[in-house]
């Protein structure tokens, strides 16, 4: 129980120092970030999941913190079923260990845009439906 603990709390302080770098980086990201903030109604304190979740702007830059900076590092495995399995035009026999990294995945041109190296929250706003459903299907994070 303790090591699920510490890796969830390892994980959690990862993505929010990333966060804050990003932000402290990017500053007219931090000021739009804020002016959303701002506008949240103060009826409670804390602000609710509920008040939290419903702001777009906030979840854009989580979303493309995670992207940007998975909070893990190790490739997610799984091991290929019964029959084996085609992945990106490459045959695997049942019982072998494949894996993806986030890190790479997180930078695929054709799901995240030409600048899926660069910081952008707006990508998760500015997008079509499909292209976001895309994206967040994309995201390992």
């Amino acid at each position: 129980m303790t090591s699920n603990v510490t890796a969830g709390s390892d994980t959690t302080a990862i993505l929010m120092r990333t966060i804050f770098h990003r932000l402290l980086s990017h500053p007219m990201t931090l000021q739009r970030l804020l002016v959303e903030l701002d506008s949240i109604p103060c009826s409670t304190d804390p602000v609710t999941w509920k008040a939290a979740h419903s702001l777009p702007y906030l979840d854009a830059v989580i979303k493309e913190a995670g992207r940007l900076h998975p909070p893990f590092g190790l490739p997610l495995e799984r091991i290929v079923p019964a029959g084996g399995a085609t992945i990106c035009r490459q045959r695997f026999k049942a019982g072998t260990i494949v894996g993806m990294s986030a890190w790479v995945v997180h930078r695929n041109r054709d799901v995240f845009g030409e600048d899926a190296g660069e910081w952008r929250p707006e990508r998760w706003l500015e997008c079509v439906a499909e292209a976001k459903r895309s994206m967040e299907a994309g995201l390992l994070t």
